[in-house]
């Protein structure tokens, strides 16, 4: 289970690493916008990052971790989804908002979900975590240009779409069976 959620995070940190490239290029490339575009749709997920990861905090005393990660990564694949079909800058706009929630989640209680695996290694769990990023993001430089060169920069996207949804597949498959943590009164 621990090997199927650790390449579910890396396939997921490479996406993400995938999207962050290739954002401003879909923007000026295949949308026709400009750099004010990219610094517009940069600043919107910011924006609802906070407010969703205090939710997600709460959320996540009364909410399987496995749920909440299941959750992002579908939203995650919508995301990327949107942006490969997206006409138009503003449209970016809106689809950064799932954006937001996808980083509350996956940066609010992705290292918790690691360490419910091994509870008496907090150490082990957390760099687990850190290195499915640093993997992920490997990957991610690595895939991005041979994507982006010879299918374009909505197929980046589309890519991101199906191993979104097999990260997906993966902690669904690997769902433990534990009860919803317990809120605190």
């Amino acid at each position: 289970a621990l090997a199927g959620h650790f390449l579910a995070f890396a396939l997921f940190f490479a996406c993400s690493t995938m999207g962050m490239m290739n954002l401003p290029l879909l923007l000026l490339h295949d949308l026709g916008g400009s750099e004010r575009e990219i610094g517009i749709a940069y600043a919107v997920a910011p924006v609802f990052e906070l407010p969703f990861m205090l939710y997600v905090g709460v959320l996540a005393t009364r909410v399987r971790h496995e749920r909440l990660v299941l959750a992002a990564l579908l939203i995650a694949s919508a995301y990327y989804a949107g942006l490969a079909f997206t006409h138009a800058p503003e449209q970016v706009y809106v689809l950064q908002i799932a954006s937001a929630a996808v980083v509350a989640v996956m940066s609010g209680v992705a290292i918790s979900f690691f360490q419910h695996f091994l509870p008496e290694q907090a150490g082990t769990a957390t760099n687990l975590y850190s290195s499915a990023s640093r993997l992920g993001s490997m990957i991610g430089y690595l895939t991005f240009g041979a994507v982006a060169d010879g299918l374009g920069h909505r197929a980046v996207f589309l890519l991101s779409v199906g191993a979104t949804l097999l990260s997906a597949a993966s902690v669904h498959a690997f769902q433990s069976q534990r009860q919803a943590p317990t809120s605190v009164a």
